[in-house]
């Protein structure tokens, strides 16, 4: 096994704990992550690295939310702020403790909630490599999966449910399969089809150049193909899974999930000892969801945009108009609210809502988009007075919309 030794100084005292992870499944991933972050960390001065260790239990799971706040407490420290981890409780029992505290330069202090969103996908190669080596078929197999099996769902029960689908799917496929080898078949297809709890495989046989188009299988009425899987003769001593493509339906809605993690960290706010009652908070997304686009992120807090812009209405609401006369009128241009806008605002989002009123108390959110990891900040210009501080336009991040350069 892999030493990690700055980790592991960090355990000292709980081997028992780094040895569960060390074990669980993507245990070893994690531990390298978690060495390569704490170093940086390290290196940048980061204060209360101790957590990583300390509040991860043994679970490979915590463990990465906890990279995902060293990973933000490094990029904070990379702008010039001091940065202290809070371990859990470390403002009391009873109140509520963020994960980070923030101190810049300016003299601005902050405290900062981290969010994770992770993408998923159905388990569908891994459970057909399992069965294709526990059956001892001798094919390469390929997928090609529909909507449902390849759609991300934003909540657990949706995961669930995805993962719940793959399994009766690979079953199917698994008895095709077999019925394949037995009717001496090499190459061909296998297609998996569902009509309500009636279950089916079809096999045609024959080699393919290319990938079955689900949309164009032919199937019974009231029925429905989840997906196919192309498979031929394996060039290894076994039958292996692997490759193949995807759709996805659209069904989930991430930006509304995406919201609804910011609204509860905001929630969350009133429990904060008095002390902090008018403190800057701030909420740092590290999303690896590709199918929350920095386009739905921007729209989710800022407001959707239509083009061309007729009818973009002359008034904006009163909180925009009063924010638009102060320092914020940059920002406020650069996300189309200014009357030279090419766009036309279709709503204000959840900042400049009148239905969010939880937003006011979040200063801005920060997201992480994996996909081009860029980072992409959003002060909140119509935050509470107490919280909505103008020295937030200034802490070392691109303000600008598409997270590229500064207003100036």
């Amino acid at each position: 096994m892999r030493s990690h030794p700055l980790l592991e100084a960090q355990f000292k005292g709980i081997e028992d704990m780094y040895g569960r992870i060390a074990h669980s499944k993507e245990g070893q991933f994690r531990l390298a992550q978690a060495e390569q972050i704490l170093a940086e960390a390290t290196r940048l001065g980061v204060i209360g690295l101790e957590k990583l260790a300390k509040d991860a239990g043994g679970a490979v799971a915590k463990l990465a939310s906890l990279i995902a706040e060293v990973r933000w407490a490094c990029r904070f420290a990379e702008k010039g702020a001091s940065v202290e981890i809070l371990r859990d409780r470390a403002f009391g029992r009873d109140a509520y403790t963020p994960d980070l505290q923030l101190s810049f330069p300016s003299g601005l202090y902050a405290l900062v909630d981290v969010v994770g969103r992770s993408h998923h996908h159905a388990p569908i190669t891994e459970l057909l490599d399992a069965g294709i080596k526990r059956e001892r078929l001798r094919s390469y197999v390929q997928q090609a999966l529909g909507g449902k099996l390849s759609e991300s769902p934003p909540d657990g029960n949706g995961r669930d449910r995805v993962d719940d689908l793959a399994r009766l799917v690979v079953a199917e496929a698994l008895a095709g399969l077999k019925a394949a080898a037995a009717d001496g078949l090499s190459n061909g297809w296998v297609h998996v089809f569902a009509m309500g709890p009636v279950w089916r495989y079809e096999i045609q046989p024959g080699a393919q150049d290319s990938f079955p188009i689900l949309d164009e299988v032919v199937v019974r009425p009231g029925e429905e193909c989840l997906a196919s899987f192309v498979f031929e003769p394996s060039a290894l001593d076994e039958g292996y899974a692997g490759g193949g493509t995807f759709g996805w339906d659209g069904d989930t809605d991430h930006a509304r999930k995406f919201l609804s993690d910011i609204r509860n960290k905001a929630e969350k706010r009133n429990a904060l000892p008095p002390e902090h009652s008018a403190t800057v908070f701030l909420v740092a997304v590290e999303n690896e969801e590709y199918y929350l686009s920095p386009t739905e992120v921007l729209s989710a807090l800022t407001g959707a945009r239509s083009w061309p812009p007729h009818g973009r209405p002359l008034q904006h609401p009163r909180a925009v108009e009063a924010a638009y006369r102060t320092c914020w009128k940059p920002l406020l241009d650069d996300w189309d609210y200014g009357p030279n806008s090419q766009y036309r605002m279709m709503n204000y989002g959840a900042f400049g809502d009148s239905d969010c009123p939880w937003a006011r108390e979040i200063s801005g959110v920060f997201v992480w988009q994996s996909g081009d990891l860029a980072v992409r900040w959003f002060p909140n210009p119509f935050a509470r007075p107490e919280i909505c501080d103008p020295r937030l336009l200034e802490i070392g991040f691109s303000v600008r919309k598409d997270g590229t350069r500064s207003l100036r």
